[in-house]
């Protein structure tokens, strides 16, 4: 199937319906991370990231708080 054809498709879904469609795009994803690939400055930006992680391990967001908070964002709870 030619990818516009797929993508407006998805378009024509509702916001929520889009939503799901995307967290099941990006799980498949995370359940093969070795078909990602990472530009440089994505692997930059993510070493960064463990870096700074590293040198301060407690000072971000749990993600069960961020998720709360984007899902209350995005829906409006």
């Amino acid at each position: 199937m030619d990818r516009s054809v797929i993508l407006n498709a998805a378009l024509s879904l509702s916001a929520e319906q889009r939503t799901s469609l995307v967290k099941e795009i990006w799980d498949s994803l995370v359940q093969h991370p070795d078909q990602v690939t990472l530009s440089p400055a994505q692997e930059r930006e993510l070493e960064r990231c463990w870096q700074e992680y590293q040198s301060q391990p407690t000072a971000g967001t749990p993600w069960s708080a961020l998720r709360h908070k984007l899902e209350a964002f995005h829906f409006g709870s």
